[in-house]
């Protein structure tokens, strides 16, 4: 059974990570959004 104190963390940045990314791609302009995906 898995550490629940490490899946929690992982949830939590996986959330972060998630509002990080969104929030990034809402200040770049649609031309450079491709360039997001690639890192991905």
């Amino acid at each position: 059974m898995p550490d629940l104190h490490l899946v929690n963390i992982a949830a939590v940045n996986g959330c972060a990570l998630v509002t990080f990314d969104a929030r990034i791609r809402q200040l770049l302009r649609p031309d450079e959004r491709h360039l997001v995906k690639l890192w991905s």
